[in-house]
């Protein structure tokens, strides 16, 4: 199974950030590739009659990007999808759209997408042209691309998009591997959702599913990643939902230093106290 390495991350000015000193484009199998440099994994798919990319980052790695994928043969019928909404996988898109590609995704993005922008008075980036609901395939020659929602998750609007043939599967910030993951209750986002649509994921796909991750610390791996993440979120929901039965408020559950999760880094500062924080307000709203 191949693994590709992830990279360090810092919070800056109310965003996330991901440093790497190279930006690489690694093929994986059957014609699909990753490419990370900052912000989210991107996906690629390259063969003679069809390109795909999955997400765009941000517009400098963008450009980067597109010009490793034309040295590798970027072919003239273009297609390019957003997983979800957030800034460093949706940033680059004006990068790609300006190249003829049309974008995809959940009909929930472009509605996150323009909120975004608004709240954050920040340029809105090129929006998905062609969205779905629940799932969408696209037939790319020999391979085909089969998109679906599984629910509300690390969004309102996030896809799991899989190159069927080669087996591939980009499940974007569905899987922060091995870190702590963002929770983004403003859009949408939701931990017991999370858990489900995680349990999906682990029963529609097989162990010989190669996945491609947002975040991690490494950004490739395999169903057992998938379930580790699962588990990481029961155990983090289950132990706010008793807090809040027991009358432990916000602030004493977030500082417990007997909270641990064992393997899982800090991709930011303070990370591990913002799931905290939002695994209590979401325990207190189910309570």
């Amino acid at each position: 199974m191949a693994t590709v390495p992830g990279y360090l991350m810092v919070k800056k000015n109310r965003s996330v950030f991901a440093l790497q000193a190279e930006a690489n484009l690694l093929s994986l199998r059957g014609g699909v590739h990753v490419f990370t440099m900052s912000g989210g994994s991107m996906g690629a798919y390259l063969s003679e009659g069809h390109s795909v990319v999955i997400d765009s980052q941000y517009p400098d790695n963008a450009k980067e990007a597109l010009k490793q994928l034309k040295e590798k043969g970027l072919a003239e019928r273009l297609l390019l999808c957003n997983t979800h909404h957030h800034g460093d996988h949706t940033g680059g898109n004006d990068v790609f759209a300006e190249e003829g590609m049309t974008i995809l995704a959940h009909t929930a993005v472009p509605i996150l997408m323009k909120k975004q922008a608004e709240e954050r008075s920040r340029p809105l980036a090129a929006i998905p042209t062609e969205t779905f609901e629940s799932a969408i395939e696209k037939q790319l020659g020999q391979e085909k691309l089969a998109a679906r929602h599984f629910g509300l998750a690390h969004t309102g609007g996030d896809a799991v998009f899989h190159f069927t043939e080669a087996n591939v599967a980009h499940v974007g910030d569905l899987v922060f591997n091995d870190v702590y993951p963002f929770i983004d209750p403003n859009g949408g986002g939701n931990i017991a959702g999370w858990i489900e649509v995680l349990k999906g994921i682990e029963a529609y796909y097989d162990a010989d599913t190669l996945f491609i991750f947002g975040h991690g610390k490494e950004v490739t791996g395999s169903l057992d990643d998938v379930a580790r993440k699962r588990e990481y979120l029961e155990k983090l929901l289950s132990e706010a939902q008793k807090a809040v039965a027991n009358g432990i408020d916000k602030e004493a559950f977030k500082t417990n230093d007997a909270m641990a999760f064992a393997g899982r880094n800090e991709m930011w500062d303070g990370a591990k106290v913002m799931n905290l924080e939002r695994a209590w307000e979401q325990a207190s709203e189910l309570k």
